[in-house]
């Protein structure tokens, strides 16, 4: 849903109003900012979501398609999870993760 709103809806429309550069900054930063809540409210976490949303409208403007930057996106959160499942030992470990993202423990 993510993509079909800010680089299917939304980057079109500032796209042909403001130019490419700014339809991609124009929906990184929401993309960014609404995931805040996600990891605790963390700014640097915001500002990698940020980078992946600049990646997927540069993707969306580059390709035209948003089937393009939906791969990109679904890349970037498969890869999140390989990385979790390992880390945790096939997700029975939580407290690492809570150890190893926020220092705690």
């Amino acid at each position: 849903m993510e993509e079909i709103f800010f680089r299917g809806f939304m980057y079109p429309v500032l796209a042909r109003r403001m130019g490419a550069a700014w339809g991609i900054v124009l929906t990184a930063l929401p993309f960014g900012l609404i995931h805040l809540p996600q990891y605790g409210w963390a700014w640097g976490a915001a500002l990698v979501i940020v980078m992946v949303g600049v990646v997927c409208g540069v993707v969306r403007a580059v390709t035209r398609s948003v089937g393009a930057s939906f791969l990109v996106h679904v890349g970037y959160n498969g890869t999140q999870m390989i990385i979790a499942l390992v880390y945790t030992h096939g997700f029975r470990h939580m407290e690492r993760a809570a150890v190893g993202l926020f220092g705690l423990g």
